[in-house]
């Protein structure tokens, strides 16, 4: 019990407990450890936070990419190999510097070493996180994650609910979703596919990202149930190409799928354009310079509200020049 006492107590003020307790801390003796201990039972049968489970700080030490070094137990802790150890609860080495364990049933945080910043992290092929995750730059005018028109750069997708997903203070340059498929030629900056569980999107920056159907730098789908929530933020340049015969797609910046609840708050869209045979249809054909809202039924509905937000140059061969909703 006394043992229970001292680690309670490096992070919980006594003044937090009741005066009930405080009378007996004054009078000393055994009985205080006692009904702290009492309490702490309690607490911990209740849920109280200093029973839950600690997420893992997961600092990226290194701008290495996939090929050069790898995955390699060499010291060093790559964007990647962060990302893995977040998925997989295991460190990337055992040499000091490697990426520690990420730890299970909550989102892990995946910050940057100070030595890196101001700075950029080529990604050759899309970093794929399985379970919710918390990756937090120190700015996006500081650190950049940079496609190389090959692959998207960051994709979302839980496989339990355990906690939210978090992008923040960072620049997403370049990635391209290329595949002529209206299932995996969209969100060249990130796919979101969270289903049941909770993404934030703040103060980032999507530039010069495209996809050859929808959702230029970010596609909302295919994880039902999920809510977005984009908040200062800035989509600019990006494009949606559309696909020929399939369904032309749309949505320059974002395109947002079926059974989505989105809100955007504070954003600027500057030049996203949505590219493809011309349409009356917003819910056929080259819709939303901007966004695209598109669901396919009417068991599927989506939800988007919009707020103090900005949309300046963006433009579309079909119809929306901002936003289009079908």
């Amino acid at each position: 019990m006394s043992r229970l006492f001292a680690a309670l107590s490096l992070s919980t003020p006594l003044s937090r407990f009741s005066p009930f307790f405080l009378n007996y801390r004054r009078a000393g003796g055994r009985s205080r450890v006692r009904l702290l201990a009492l309490v702490a039972l309690a607490a911990l049968a209740a849920g109280m936070p200093w029973a839950a489970a600690h997420a893992a700080t997961i600092v990226v030490n290194s701008t290495g990419t996939l090929s050069s070094p790898g995955f390699a137990d060499d010291g060093q802790c790559t964007l990647f190999e962060a990302v893995a150890a977040a998925n997989d609860n295991q460190p990337s080495g055992t040499l000091p510097g490697e990426c520690i364990a990420g730890e299970a049933g909550v989102a892990d945080r995946i910050e940057f070493d100070p030595a890196l910043i101001p700075g950029a992290i080529t990604v050759e092929a899309s970093l794929l996180a399985t379970d919710p995750v918390e990756i937090v730059g120190p700015h996006r005018d500081l650190l950049t994650l940079q496609g190389i028109a090959n692959d998207r750069i960051l994709e979302l997708g839980n496989l339990t609910a355990s906690g939210d997903f978090l992008i923040r203070g960072l620049t997403l340059d370049g990635g391209y979703a290329g595949a002529s498929d209206p299932v995996l030629g969209i969100g060249g900056a990130i796919h979101a596919r969270h289903a049941a569980v909770g993404l934030t999107i703040e103060e980032v920056r999507f530039t010069n990202n495209g996809a050859s159907y929808a959702g230029g730098a970010l596609a909302i789908a295919y994880g039902a149930g999920g809510t977005t929530t984009i908040v200062d933020s800035l989509f600019e340049a990006n494009t949606a190409q559309g696909i020929a015969d399939i369904n032309d797609g749309g949505g320059g910046a974002i395109w947002i799928g079926g059974s989505q609840t989105v809100t955007i708050e504070r954003c600027s869209f500057v030049d996203n354009e949505a590219l493809g045979s011309v349409s009356s249809n917003p819910g056929s054909d080259a819709g939303g310079g901007a966004i695209w809202m598109l669901s396919s039924n009417a068991a599927s509905v989506s939800t988007l509200d919009v707020y103090s937000s900005t949309f300046t140059g963006n433009s579309t061969t079909g119809v929306g020049g901002a936003i289009a909703i079908g």
